[in-house]
């Protein structure tokens, strides 16, 4: 607005509930000996698991929220909450966002996008850190190491101690939020004024641990949290791609003469799966022509529009349960029962235990 935005969007895929909005980053039984007794108990990968589920949902701080409340009220800030982005094109002069949401949303244009998505931690990726597992290589749990928990020193290096993130499986989820720091220069000031207490502390919790050794210099992918572990350039991953329009969206989103149609998501819908082929069946409840059904079939999503005289149903599965075979799939309509039968072909006979992957 102080830079003379005309109109500005947040999209947020949370709530923006009660449980967001607070005064700490993790849950206050982190912040002290409530939870850290037990989490010391736990084997690295179990810590790895805690950490993980307990750092995966955002806050909001009492004081953003206030500010967020007085922005709502103004007529050029426009909130969505529980909203992703589901297609984003370039158009030549503006940018074309639609979004997917609890109900059907009109497509939004805009100059400029800013991605607040976090940030993905690579510990490997550092120099320091690489040149440190060159001399004395450390056990590995995702990607975080596993320190010296009384001094939170890199092993066989007790004058190297680290904190933040690379410190995550000895302080627990608030490792890298203030609380965290400050726990850490606890520990690291402790060890520099007496390290032979520190030493000796650290010799008896290495005596009394008992499980296998962890993989060395090696992050196991599948217990890496979202957005860890090194980057590699020809791993195949999902990516944010800026897609072309579908038929089923040009038309969902074109201009309508005559009136503006009401915008119903198809919520019930039933299917079924017969060793190669699985059919959706989809009842509008309204007479409806062929020429007015539009299916795009996807290799894995499904996207269905049925526009009557007034209103426009539309179904959208952005993400089956397996890959289907394109060319080979195929729809009818129904007209006067209100009916669309969508005939999905597999790419095998395994069975579906879900439509939505």
């Amino acid at each position: 607005r102080d830079l003379g935005a005309k109109q500005v969007y947040l999209v947020c895929r949370g709530a923006l509930d009660a449980k967001q909005v607070t005064g700490f980053e993790v849950e206050v039984g982190w912040l002290g000996g409530k939870f850290m007794k037990h989490f010391h108990e736990m084997a690295p990968e179990e810590r790895l698991k805690c950490y993980k589920k307990c750092t995966g949902d955002g806050t909001v701080s009492k004081r953003a929220k206030q500010i967020l409340d007085g922005l709502i009220e103004l007529p050029n800030f426009a909130l969505f909450r529980e909203t992703s982005v589901s297609t984003a094109g370039w158009n030549g002069a503006q940018w074309i966002v639609h979004l997917t949401g609890t109900c059907i949303l009109p497509p939004i244009s805009c100059d400029r996008i800013w991605v607040a998505a976090g940030v993905s931690f690579d510990c490997t990726s550092e120099t320091i850190v690489q040149a440190l597992m060159n001399i004395s290589p450390a056990e590995m749990a995702g990607a975080y190491p596993l320190l010296n928990e009384q001094t939170l020193s890199w092993p066989k290096l007790p004058n190297v101690m680290c904190m933040g993130a690379l410190a995550a499986l000895s302080l627990g989820p608030s490792a890298k939020y203030c609380h965290g720091h400050r726990a850490a220069a606890e520990k690291i000031s402790r060890a520099i004024l007496n390290p032979q207490a520190a030493a000796a502390a650290a010799a008896a919790a290495a005596a009394a641990m008992n499980r296998s050794p962890l993989r060395k210099g090696n992050a196991s992918s599948n217990s890496l949290c979202e957005g860890d572990g090194p980057w590699n350039e020809n791993q195949q991953v999902a990516k944010p791609t800026l897609l072309p329009l579908s038929e089923v969206q040009r038309r969902l989103n074109a201009p309508q003469g005559g009136g503006e149609k009401e915008k119903v998501r198809i919520e019930s819908y039933t299917w079924a799966d017969d060793e190669f082929t699985l059919d959706v069946y989809i009842k509008v409840g309204a007479v409806v022509e062929k020429k007015d059904v539009t299916v795009t079939i996807g290799q894995q999503d499904l996207e269905v529009l049925a526009e009557t005289s007034d209103k426009m149903f539309h179904l959208s599965i952005p993400r089956l349960y397996k890959p289907v075979q394109t060319k080979k799939s195929s729809f009818k309509v129904f007209g006067k029962k209100g009916k669309i039968v969508i005939s999905l072909t597999k790419n095998d006979n395994h069975e579906w235990k879900f439509l939505k992957g």
